[in-house]
Formats: structure tokens, C-alpha cells, sequence
């Protein structure tokens, strides 16, 4: 069995924890959460720390589409419209213009043969 040492003795422990939200405007949301400010918006603790974590590790690409929903509110549905309107005509942006069939249009979709939510990735 392992003994532990004693600490010495007249020791403090003189680190302190400086919070991420230190300097930021801070409210009481009725009496319930505490909200911070930053960059002009207003979040809870646990919010604005994960959006001060993406912030400093996450580049954005010029191409990159963010489709943000709660919950429950046709978040799907909204994910099938932006692959529709990415991918529509074959990726062109135009359609079918040259009065060709509509089903070789429809073979390049590419909810024809996957899911929304196969086609973006959720972070």
C-alpha cells in the first residue's frame, strides 16, 4: 500500500483561476443565468465558452455554408434546400437551360440518393 506524503508545512496554494469572461459586461437573466456580452451578442457560460473555443481553432472556407436551427424547427428540411440550391444543375447554378430531359438533371441530385443530413456534416 502507497503512503502520501504530508504537505510541507506553511504552505498556501496561490494559484488562482482567472475566467475567460473576466473584463465582459455581464447581466442576471432573471435571477436564473448569467449572461456575458461578446462581440455583441449576449450568451450563457457554457455557450460562450464553446463559441470562444471555435473562434480560435476553426477557419472558415470561402465555400463553407453554415445552416444553423434549433432544434425541431425543420432543420432537415432547411439542409435539403441549401444541397438543393448548391447542386442544382449539376453544380453550375443554371439548371437544365439547354431543354434537355429533366431526369438527366435529376440523376446528378444528390437527395436522389442520400439523406440531408448525410449531405452536412453537423459540428
Amino acid at each position: 500500500m502507497g503512503t502520501s506524503k504530508p504537505n510541507p508545512p506553511n504552505t498556501t496554494c496561490t494559484t488562482t483561476i482567472s475566467s475567460p469572461f473576466t473584463g465582459l459586461p455581464k447581466l442576471n437573466w432573471w435571477g436564473l443565468v448569467d449572461l456575458y456580452q461578446w462581440e455583441g451578442f449576449w450568451y450563457d457560460d457554457i455557450v460562450l465558452e464553446a463559441a470562444m473555443a471555435a473562434k480560435s481553432s476553426f477557419t472558415a472556407l470561402d465555400d463553407d455554408v453554415f445552416v444553423a436551427a434549433s432544434p425541431k424547427t425543420g432543420s432537415t428540411w432547411l439542409k435539403a434546400l441549401v444541397a438543393s440550391i448548391i447542386h442544382r444543375g449539376g453544380g453550375d447554378g443554371g439548371g437544365d437551360r439547354d431543354g434537355g430531359d429533366e431526369d438527366d438533371e435529376d440523376a446528378n441530385d444528390p437527395l436522389r440518393y442520400h439523406h440531408p443530413n448525410d449531405l452536412a456534416t453537423a459540428f
